[in-house]
């Protein structure tokens, strides 16, 4: 997954015609889908596995068959349990898709992760079930069959009270915590201090801190640590650059901390990933 230096999600799910896309994944490779955002709703089946969901202040356990409701522009974050990989079904899509692009409407999302102990939670289900079914099979008039079932989506999330109907005018924003994340994005590579980005939101530290944990399920240090972990993964992956070559760019001024960095997050040395990465790509290259 790829963002732009605001955490935008930098991908454009669906066509004009039907602005949907539809997604089966698992987290076996990175171990996480990062702190991200994007102007389309999503909602996700969670199909095996275990992990945690953060979105906006908010931390959810998620295990088989929840369901996650991600409203537009709601900052989110997703981590599998190392044991127990989350796999998911997921399908994203912008409003238009049920009215006008221009609308005042809009939709609140009120609760995040729906169980089988709330209400309707089996018809809804049984819809994101339906919606992967018909994507994938792409029969003829498919799109207007999963408009017709997005429309239920949002009819039966509507009278759960899952999601809330309002004008766009009362919605409001995590600019400060959007700002402090697209900074760090920009300036991962650098000694970055907590003082110093809790001054740029203009709180203290102790409730910098704590409100950054709330947002994005970690600490600042940590926060910083994935996202180099990942341009790490892209660089052993798609580079010729040594380990050395790569844990200086990623800021690391001692290759022996990157070296033990990564071995926690991937279970590999960085050499090791490399090598057997390139053993990958040359046999699909064969």
């Amino acid at each position: 997954m790829h963002v732009n230096k605001k955490l935008r999600e930098i991908k454009a799910h669906g066509t004009r015609m039907l602005p949907l896309e539809v997604y089966k994944d698992d987290c076996r490779v990175y171990g996480a889908i990062y702190t991200h955002w994007h102007k389309e709703y999503e909602m996700i089946l969670i199909t095996s596995g275990t992990g945690k969901l953060w979105i906006n202040k908010k931390s959810y356990s998620l295990k088989k068959g929840n369901i996650i409701l991600i409203g537009s522009e709601e900052l989110h974050y997703i981590e599998s349990n190392k044991k127990d990989i989350l796999a998911f079904e997921s399908i994203v899509f912008n409003q238009s898709i049920i009215n006008e692009k221009d609308s005042e409407i809009f939709y609140a999302v009120l609760k995040n992760v729906i169980t089988e102990k709330d209400e309707f939670y089996s018809e809804i289900k049984k819809l994101i079930s339906d919606i992967v079914q018909v994507y994938f099979s792409a029969a003829q008039h498919y799109a207007l069959l999963i408009k017709s079932y997005i429309l239920q989506l949002i009819y039966l999330s509507l009278n759960g009270k899952y999601l809330k109907e309002i004008v766009k005018n009362e919605k409001t924003s995590n600019v400060v915590m959007k700002e402090i994340c697209d900074y760090i994005q920009q300036n991962y590579q650098l000694d970055l201090k907590s003082e110093k980005l809790a001054e740029m939101a203009g709180y203290s530290k102790f409730h910098f801190t704590k409100i950054f944990k709330e947002y994005t399920g970690k600490s600042v240090l940590d926060y910083i640590h994935h996202l180099r972990m990942d341009r790490a993964l892209n660089l052993l992956t798609n580079t010729n650059l040594t380990v050395e070559e790569v844990a200086f760019d990623l800021g690391y001024e001692s290759v022996s901390y990157f070296i033990k960095r990564f071995k926690s997050l991937t279970g590999k040395s960085p050499s090791k990933y490399k090598n057997d990465n390139k053993i990958k790509q040359n046999c699909d290259n064969k």
